[in-house]
């Protein structure tokens, strides 16, 4: 077991790079670590005002509304700057969970404007294939009603891809 740190010392992370997580997976997430335990740590970062999350906000906002800011949560700590904060928090959305497209395409575009425009340095920063990054920046063409629409999957990818095109 790895350190531990008290849950309400630790910011959750205000670039979040997803924007909406499905309720009720949320709520089956908060039935697990209620059943469980929380199995997996999150990643955080020292601040000069404490401790932010990179990865693992929806962990600990449930352990937070299960068992308060005095719960021990597990913690890995991590130095990292506010670039790196933001790829790691997308690495583990895009890994590990269904995180939108459309906010996939959004940091998608925030990481290529970091990379100066270069697309393959973008997709192995990001871990992607270039086919996947394309298609990602090509949902950056949709307007943000469609865009929207796919975060709250009242549209499949497919659609929205469709629609970026138009």
């Amino acid at each position: 077991m790895g350190p531990t740190l008290k849950a309400g010392v630790i910011a959750l992370n205000p670039k979040n790079p997803r924007t909406r997580m499905d309720p009720q997976e949320y709520l089956d997430l908060k039935a697990s670590i209620s059943a469980n335990g929380l199995l997996q740590p999150i990643l955080i970062r020292p601040m000069d005002d404490g401790y932010q999350c990179i990865a693992g906000s929806s962990r600990l906002s449930a352990v937070l509304e299960l068992y308060g800011d005095d719960f021990d949560i597990d913690v890995v700590i991590r130095e990292a700057d506010d670039d790196e904060a933001e790829r790691l928090a997308l690495v583990e959305n895009t890994d590990r969970a269904n995180m939108s497209p459309a906010d996939e395409a959004q940091a998608a575009a925030k990481e290529l404007a970091k990379c100066k425009g270069d697309l393959e340095e973008t997709a192995r920063r990001m871990g992607w294939r270039m086919g996947v990054l394309k298609r990602r920046l090509a949902l950056m063409q949709a307007s943000d009603q469609v865009r929207e629409a796919l975060t709250l999957r009242k549209i499949t990818l497919g659609h929205a891809e469709l629609l970026a095109a138009a």
